[in-house]
C-alpha cells in the first residue's frame, strides 16, 4: 500500500497541473479542487497569484537561473566549453539551438581535403556504445540517401562528454515558410516548391527511411529557390529500440505542432507519419496557420487535444482567420476571398487527405500526395476525390473552355433547331413524345448535380451551370418553351448546391418565360412556380414559398382535371405537394404536413419506384411530421416498412439507404433510445463517408444526429466533436449554408449540457444575428431564435435579458403573420412565466400561463399532449408561488391531471421502454412542492425521493431539475429533524450544483445556506 500525499505534495502537483493554463482554465481548475476539497484550491490560488507577480525578489534572478537551467536541460555546452574537434571535424561557429541540442558550422581537417558541414550535437537518453551501433548498423541506409533535395548524413560519433554528433551536408538557406513569406510567392509557386519536397521525402521513403520529424526548419530552401531536407533518419537514430512510448514522451523524435497523432499516441511509425507532416506544411503554406493547435507541454495533455482534433479546410480557415491576407504575403495579391475560392475544393481535399487521423486513410505514399498537388496544378481530376463524370466534365471544361464552348454552341444548335421542328409537328404523339425526352435529357445533364459531393464540387459546378445558363440566353432567344425548361433545370442544379439566389433568378426566368408563352394557367407556368416556392422554402422565407407553392399545386390540379384526368396525379403535381409538405412541416404544421406528403409518396413510389430519392425524400417527411405530432412509434414503423421494401429492391442508391438511416436515428433519438440511434447513424456515416466522402452536407447531417445520440448517452465531449466536425464541413460547402445554423444551435446544446451556458448564449446570439440578417428582424425564425435565446438566459439566471427576448418573441408573433410561430410563442409564455416566478412577481407568472392555457385549448384536438402538460404543469408552479389554499387546490389538480395522462398515454412522446420518461416525473415533482407548501411532509419526502430514484434510473441524476429536488429533499428532512440524512443529502447537491452550475447559482448557494445553518444548531436554522 502506497503511503498517502503529503500536504505539500498535494499543493505542488496541482499547481504544475495549473500554473501554465490560461486565467479561464486556472479558475476552471480551482473550481473543480474546491468542490474536492476547499482549503487546498485556497493554498493553490494563493501559489497561482504568487507565480503571476511580475517581480519581486525572485524575478531578479528567475532570467539567469531559467538561462543556465534551459543549459542543463538541453545538454548545451557553454561557448568557452566545447570541444574544438570531433572526429575529422573542426567546429566553427554556432549557427543555432533547439529541442534536440546544437548546430556548429564545421570544416573538415583530416582525409586530405576540405569540406563544409553542419554538425549537429545532439542530448539523447542512449549510451555511446548504443549510438556507436546504431551508427554502424544505419549508416548503409543513410547512405543510400542520394537525392538533391536531401542533405547527405556525413558522419557521426559520438563526443568526449558522451553525447552524439552528426556531420551534415552544410546548406545555406532560410526555412520554407520563411521563404514563401519573403519572397512572395504566388500560390502555384509555394505548391511547386512543395511538390519537390514531397518527391524528395517520397526517395527516402524508397530507401527505407522515415523522416520523423519533417517541419520548416528542418527543409531549408536556397536562394535560389531549391529545397534541402535536412536530419533525415537522425530521430530513428536517436529512439530507443526498446522503449515503444518513447514517441509520446521525447520532444527529441518528434515537434508536436507538426508531429501526425501516431506519433503522439504512441503508435508503430510509417511512410504516413511524414505523409500527415506534408499536409500540415501544404495547410501552413496556404492558409499562413497550422491546421491544429497544440498547446499542452505534457504528453497526456497532447494525447488528449489530439483526441478533440477537428481539421477545418484550408478555404474555410482563410475565409474565417484572424491571420490577414497581407500576412500570408497575399499570394500574390489574392483578396481573401479569391484565395478561399481557389483552395476550396481540390485543395482543400488533397490537405484533408493528408491529414487524415487514421493513417490507413492518408495517402499510400508521398508520391501519390505530390501527384495530386500537380494534378491540381494542372487542372486535372486529382485522385483524392470521387471521380464522377460531372467532376471529370468540369475539369475538362477548365482546360480546354474555347473548344468546349464552341461546342457547346454546335450544340445548342442543333437541340434549338431540333426543338423548332418538333415542335412545328408537335401534333403526333411521337415528336411530343421526342420533345419530352430532348427536355428529359437536357434536364438530366444539368440536374444530376448532386448536393452533396462536398467541398470544390460548388466550384467546379459553379462554372459549368454559369455557362450553360449564358449559352441558353444566347442560343435559345427563339424558343423561349425549351428555355424556359432549361431553365427550370438549371435552377434545380443550383438549388441542389443550395445557391439559392442563382437557382431563384433562373426559376423566375422560367416561370416569366412559360406564362408568357404558354399561358397563365400551363404545366410549364405551374411547375416553374412551384420551383420558385421550394426555393424560397430553402432560404427560409417560409410564408412566400407556401403562397407560392399553394398556388402552384392548385393550378396542377385544375389542369389534370380540365384534361379529364381526375382522380389521377401528375409527377409535376406530386413534386409540388412534396415541397409543399416540407414547407409545413417547417413551420411545424404537423397534420398538413403528413398529408401532403402521403399523397406525394403515394404517387413518386408508383411511378418512380421506393427506392428513388424523392419518394424516400417524401417518406422522411412523413416520418418527420409524425416526430413533430408526438407519433414517433409510427413514423419509425413507417422507416422501418421503407428500409425492408429498399433491402429487396435492386440498384437503391446507397446514399438514399443511408439518408433512410439518418432519419431512423432521429426517431430513435426522439424514443430516448440512444444506443440504437447511435447505431443507424454509424451505418449512414459509414456509408456515406464511401460514397460522398467525408465533406458531404449529408454526412454533416449524419453527424448533427450522431452527436444527439451521444448525448442522450452522456458523451458529451463525443457529441461535441461530432458537431465541430459537421459545422466545419458546411461551413467549407458554404459559409451562409443553411444548415449551419442548426448545426451552431446543437453546439450550443452540448455546451449548456456541459453547464457551460455563457458559451451556450454566445453561439445563439450569433444564430440569431446571422437569421436577423438573411430574413429580416421581424421573420418567424427570428421570433423562434428569440425565444431560444430567452430560455437559455432564463435558465442561466440572467433574469434582465431573457425577460427581453422573451417578451420580443412574444411581440413579434403579430409582426410575422405566420402560424408557425404560434409554437415558439406558446413556448415563450411558459418561459417567461417561470421568469416572472424566480424573479418574485407570481401573480404576472399565473397571468402569462393562463394565456398560454387558453392557446392551447383554442386548438382542441389539434394540441399536442406534452404541449398541454407542460402549460399545466407551469400553471401550477405559478400557483404554487401564490400560495393562498384556493391557488394551492388548483395546482394540485393540474399535476395530477398532468400526471393521470402521462400513466394514460404511455409516454409515447417521450420515449417508450422500461422505466418512466423524463417528463413522467416532473408532475411528482411538482406534486412534492405542493405537499411541502400545504406542510405535507412526509408526503413530500416520498415523492422526492421517487422523483430521484427515476432520474437516478435515467442517468439523469446531475440535471438541474435533480439537483433542485435534491435540495428541497434535503430541506424536507431538516424539518422532520433528521439532521445526519439532512446533512447527507445537502452535501451531494451542493457538490452537483457547485459542478454543473457553479457557486454563485441559486440552488447551490441554498445548499449552502442551509448547510450553514446545520453547523450553527437549531436556533440558527429556525
Amino acid at each position: 500500500m502506497s503511503e498517502p500525499e503529503s500536504a505539500a505534495s498535494l499543493r505542488a502537483r496541482h499547481f504544475s497541473a495549473l500554473c501554465d493554463l490560461d486565467a479561464p482554465g486556472r479558475a476552471a481548475g480551482l473550481a473543480a479542487l474546491a468542490a474536492e476539497n476547499a482549503d487546498l484550491a485556497v493554498e493553490v490560488a494563493r501559489l497561482l497569484d504568487f507565480d503571476a507577480e511580475s517581480d519581486g525578489p525572485i524575478e531578479a534572478l528567475r532570467g539567469e537561473v531559467a538561462e543556465a537551467a534551459g543549459r542543463q536541460l538541453l545538454g548545451e555546452t557553454p561557448a568557452d566549453q566545447r570541444p574544438e574537434q570531433l572526429g575529422a571535424w573542426r567546429l566553427g561557429e554556432k549557427l543555432g539551438a533547439g529541442g534536440m541540442g546544437e548546430v556548429w558550422a564545421a570544416e573538415r581537417i583530416e582525409g586530405g581535403f576540405t569540406q563544409r558541414a553542419a554538425v549537429k550535437l545532439v542530448r539523447s537518453g542512449l549510451s555511446s556504445a548504443e549510438i556507436q551501433e546504431r551508427f554502424r548498423r544505419e549508416r548503409q541506409v543513410l547512405a543510400r540517401l542520394s537525392h538533391s533535395a536531401i542533405a547527405r548524413l556525413l558522419d557521426g560519433g559520438v563526443s568526449p562528454d558522451g553525447r552524439p554528433w552528426f556531420a551534415m551536408e552544410r546548406v545555406d538557406g532560410i526555412p520554407i515558410t520563411d521563404f514563401a513569406r519573403r519572397r512572395a510567392l504566388t500560390l502555384p509557386q509555394r505548391l511547386r516548391l512543395l511538390v519537390e519536397v514531397a518527391r524528395a521525402v517520397d526517395a527516402a521513403h524508397r530507401s527505407l527511411v522515415v523522416h520523423r520529424d519533417l517541419k520548416p526548419s528542418n527543409i531549408l530552401v536556397t536562394a535560389n529557390g531549391e529545397p534541402k531536407l535536412l536530419d533525415f533518419g537522425l530521430a530513428k537514430l536517436l529512439e530507443r529500440e526498446d522503449d515503444p512510448q518513447l514517441t509520446r514522451t521525447d520532444v527529441r523524435a518528434l515537434t508536436p505542432a507538426y508531429a501526425a497523432p501516431e506519433q503522439v499516441l504512441g503508435e508503430p511509425v510509417t511512410t504516413a507519419t511524414d505523409v500527415y507532416t506534408l499536409g500540415v506544411l501544404l495547410y501552413e503554406l496556404t492558409t499562413g496557420e497550422l491546421p491544429h493547435t497544440r498547446r499542452s507541454p505534457t504528453s497526456e495533455g497532447l494525447v488528449e487535444e489530439i483526441s478533440r482534433e477537428t481539421i477545418e479546410p484550408p478555404s474555410s480557415r482563410v475565409r474565417r482567420s484572424s491571420v490577414e491576407v497581407g500576412a500570408v504575403e497575399a499570394l500574390a495579391g489574392m483578396s481573401r476571398a479569391r484565395l478561399a475560392h481557389r483552395l476550396r475544393g481540390d485543395l482543400d481535399t488533397i490537405a484533408l487527405a493528408a491529414l487524415q487521423r487514421d493513417p490507413e486513410r492518408r495517402y499510400a505514399t508521398a508520391a501519390a500526395f505530390a501527384d495530386d498537388v500537380e494534378r491540381f496544378l494542372t487542372g486535372r481530376p486529382v485522385a483524392a476525390r470521387r471521380d464522377t463524370l460531372g467532376y471529370r466534365t468540369a475539369k475538362f471544361v477548365s482546360r480546354h473552355r474555347v473548344a468546349v464552348v464552341a461546342a457547346l454552341v454546335v450544340l445548342l444548335s442543333l437541340l434549338a433547331g431540333l426543338g423548332a421542328v418538333l415542335w412545328q409537328a408537335r401534333a403526333t404523339a411521337l415528336e411530343a413524345q421526342r420533345t419530352a425526352r430532348v427536355r428529359d435529357f437536357l434536364a438530366s445533364i444539368f440536374g444530376s448535380l448532386d448536393p452533396d459531393l462536398g467541398p470544390g464540387r460548388n466550384a467546379s459546378a459553379a462554372t459549368f451551370l454559369a455557362d450553360g445558363a449564358a449559352r441558353v440566353e444566347e442560343e435559345l432567344g427563339s424558343e423561349p418553351l425549351i428555355a424556359a425548361e432549361l431553365y427550370a433545370a438549371l435552377a434545380r442544379a443550383w438549388l441542389a448546391l443550395d445557391r439559392y439566389d442563382e437557382a431563384f433568378r433562373l426559376a423566375r426566368q422560367s416561370r416569366d418565360l412559360a406564362r408568357a408563352n404558354a399561358g397563365l394557367e400551363s404545366t410549364l407556368a405551374a411547375s416553374s412556380l412551384a420551383l420558385i416556392g421550394e426555393i424560397e422554402t430553402g432560404k427560409d422565407d417560409f410564408m412566400a414559398g407556401e403562397r407560392d407553392l399553394t398556388e402552384a399545386l392548385a393550378q396542377l390540379d385544375r389542369l389534370e382535371d380540365n384534361d379529364g384526368n381526375e382522380g389521377t396525379e401528375s409527377l409535376e403535381a406530386a413534386r409540388a405537394a412534396a415541397a409543399l409538405g416540407r414547407n409545413l412541416g417547417a413551420q411545424a404544421r404537423h397534420a398538413e404536413a403528413l398529408a401532403l406528403s402521403e399523397r406525394a409518396y403515394r404517387v413518386l413510389v408508383g411511378v418512380l419506384g421506393a427506392g428513388n430519392r424523392e419518394a424516400v425524400r417524401a417518406l422522411i417527411a412523413q416520418s418527420q411530421a409524425l416526430r413533430g405530432g408526438d407519433r414517433a412509434t409510427e413514423a419509425a414503423a413507417r422507416i422501418a416498412g421503407a428500409q425492408a421494401s429498399l433491402a429487396a429492391a435492386p440498384n437503391v442508391n446507397p446514399v438514399t439507404r443511408a439518408l433512410l438511416e439518418v432519419e431512423r436515428a432521429q426517431v430513435e433519438v426522439h424514443l430516448r433510445h440512444p444506443a440504437a440511434a447511435l447505431a443507424a447513424a454509424e451505418t449512414a456515416l459509414a456509408s456515406l463517408a464511401a460514397t460522398l466522402g467525408p465533406a458531404s452536407a449529408a454526412h454533416a447531417d449524419a453527424l448533427r444526429v450522431r452527436s444527439l445520440a451521444r448525448m442522450q448517452s452522456g458523451d458529451f465531449e463525443g457529441a461535441r466533436t461530432d458537431i465541430d466536425e459537421a459545422a466545419a464541413i458546411l461551413r467549407a460547402l458554404d459559409p451562409d449554408h443553411p444548415r449551419l445554423a442548426s448545426a451552431l444551435l446543437d453546439l450550443a446544446l452540448v455546451s449548456e449540457h456541459r453547464g457551460r451556458l455563457d458559451e451556450g448564449i454566445a453561439l445563439r446570439r450569433e444564430v440569431l444575428a446571422s437569421t436577423q440578417r438573411r430574413l429580416g428582424p421581424e421573420s418567424a425564425e427570428v421570433c423562434y431564435q428569440r425565444f431560444l435565446l430567452g430560455a437559455v438566459l432564463r435558465v442561466a439566471a440572467r433574469y434582465p435579458e431573457a425577460e427581453v427576448e422573451l417578451r420580443e418573441a412574444i411581440r413579434l408573433e403579430s409582426s410575422s403573420r405566420m402560424p408557425a410561430v404560434s409554437h415558439a410563442v406558446n413556448s415563450a409564455l411558459l418561459d417567461l412565466s417561470a421568469l416572472l416566478l424566480k424573479t418574485g412577481r407570481p401573480v404576472e407568472a399565473v397571468a402569462c400561463s393562463r394565456q398560454s392555457m387558453e392557446r392551447i385549448q383554442a386548438l382542441g384536438s389539434a394540441a399536442p399532449r406534452y404541449e398541454i402538460e407542460v402549460t399545466r404543469l407551469q400553471l401550477a408552479q405559478a400557483l404554487i408561488g401564490v400560495g393562498d389554499a384556493a391557488s394551492l387546490a388548483e395546482a394540485r389538480q393540474l399535476a395530477e391531471a398532468a400526471a393521470a395522462a402521462d400513466a394514460a398515454a404511455g409516454n409515447e412522446a417521450f420515449g417508450s421502454g422500461a422505466g418512466r420518461s423524463a417528463h413522467d416525473v416532473f408532475p411528482i415533482f411538482v406534486l412534492a412542492r405542493i405537499d411541502l407548501a400545504e406542510g405535507k411532509l412526509a408526503m413530500a419526502r416520498l415523492k422526492l425521493e421517487q422523483s430521484l430514484a427515476i432520474w437516478k434510473g435515467q442517468g439523469r441524476e446531475s440535471s438541474r431539475t435533480a439537483g433542485e429536488a435534491q435540495v428541497m429533499l434535503g430541506e424536507t428532512l431538516l424539518r422532520l429533524g433528521e439532521d445526519a440524512l439532512a446533512k447527507e443529502t445537502l452535501r451531494s447537491a451542493y457538490e452537483l450544483m457547485f459542478r454543473r452550475a457553479g457557486a454563485t447559482d441559486e440552488q447551490t448557494l441554498r445548499a449552502k445556506e442551509l448547510l450553514d445553518g446545520l453547523k450553527r444548531g437549531p436556533a440558527a436554522r429556525g
